[in-house]
């Protein structure tokens, strides 16, 4: 009854106003309306027709705004797959995630209705479903790969998470972890704070395990330890948090048109022995596996930084540009699981430039 009100006085005021003021009678109409009264102002028939016309169009947006919206359901194709993970959303179509031999994983869908078509692929049969949009998933005893699958049906979408069973850090023997020297963590965290406690396990890495995609644009082996040895497998610590900020400076990167698939990391997790073997500090963030030294090396591949910043050489200014971009998008971004240290360092007689990047939790900022 009211819009019928509105369209009755509106259609009697066509027929009585003749002047040219329409835009002062409509001007706080919607913004459909409002399109319409832009135009020059008319007067006699003209403005009868405007007005009668206005009226029918804001009669007619009133009427689709009362009715039920057709609302988009969550989780619907538009929006991407999501899931998470140990307290992190993971959207790439691969990812990874490290459990001790026994741990629960858990593995909850988000961002999709109850009666959405998910299913779960695992390489075992140990996951429980505890509802349609969650997985349970007991670590076996062996430390391996092994691989589950989420897949939405009904959108064809897909994501893998390569997990890895970690080898147990009690089995480190006099420094070595079968035979593949790890030296000694310190034994108390620096200031009592838990992000410097010693790993309780491993990731076991084999010459045919070093390409396991553990992100889109990144391997497990491009963060092992530099250091040399006959052990048959390589040990590292990785924190999935670490790779989550360094696939987002890739997509940063390339959407500033600096075209590259990956970074290079010239310096990934360190064992305690090779830290102290190049006489870095006690509590380097490396030997916790949540630090990396980067650069970008695309265009050409050849071991140094690339002309990031276009100025023509090779410089601190790229990666002082680099910096800036790690800096702009961490402090924009609300997860603070990505959030910690950046360094910023010049070429030297053995290396170009390059950025430090980990993610200890608290902002650190050195190098400037």
């Amino acid at each position: 009854m009211f819009f019928i009100s509105i369209f009755y006085f509106l259609f009697t005021l066509a027929n009585v106003v003749t002047d040219n003021r329409i835009d002062d009678v409509l001007r706080d109409s919607d913004g459909a309306a409002a399109r319409v009264i832009q135009s020059p102002p008319l007067a006699g028939d003209a403005a009868h027709d405007r007005i009668k016309n206005a009226a029918t169009m804001i009669v007619e947006n009133a009427l689709d705004e009362s009715a039920d919206p057709v609302s988009e359901p969550v989780g619907s194709p538009l929006e991407k797959l999501q899931v998470e993970v140990q307290g992190l959303i993971i959207d790439y179509p691969v990812f990874f995630a490290t459990v001790l031999p026994g741990e629960i994983l858990n593995i909850q869908v988000i961002g999709r209705p109850d009666d959405a078509d998910i299913t779960f692929d695992t390489d075992l049969a140990d996951g429980m479903l505890v509802d349609r949009m969650k997985l349970s998933w007991k670590a076996p005893d062996e430390t391996e790969l092994y691989t589950i699958k989420i897949s939405d049906d009904d959108s064809g979408e897909l994501i893998t998470i390569n997990i890895f069973v970690l080898e147990p850090a009690t089995n480190i023997v006099d420094g070595k972890l079968n035979g593949y020297r790890i030296g000694q963590y310190p034994t108390k965290p620096l200031r009592n704070n838990r992000i410097y406690a010693a790993p309780l396990g491993f990731i076991e890495v084999t010459p045919e395990l070093a390409d396991t995609r553990i992100s889109p644009n990144f391997t497990v082996g491009q963060f092992l330890c530099k250091q040399a040895t006959r052990a048959k497998a390589k040990y590292v610590v990785l924190r999935p948090a670490l790779i989550l900020k360094l696939e987002r400076l890739v997509a940063l990167l390339n959407a500033r048109g600096i075209e590259t698939d990956s970074l290079f990391i010239m310096s990934g997790y360190r064992t305690p022995f090779y830290n102290k073997s190049i006489g870095n500090v006690q509590y380097s963030r490396h030997v916790y596996g949540d630090a990396a030294d980067i650069y970008v090396d695309y265009q050409p591949r050849d071991g140094e930084m690339d002309d990031i910043n276009g100025d023509g050489v090779v410089n601190r200014r790229d990666a002082a540009f680099l910096f800036d971009l790690v800096d702009e998008f961490e402090r924009d971004d609300v997860n603070l699981a990505i959030r910690g240290g950046l360094g910023e360092y010049d070429r030297n007689a053995v290396r170009g430039p390059f950025v430090h990047v980990d993610v200890r939790g608290v902002p650190a900022r050195w190098g400037r």
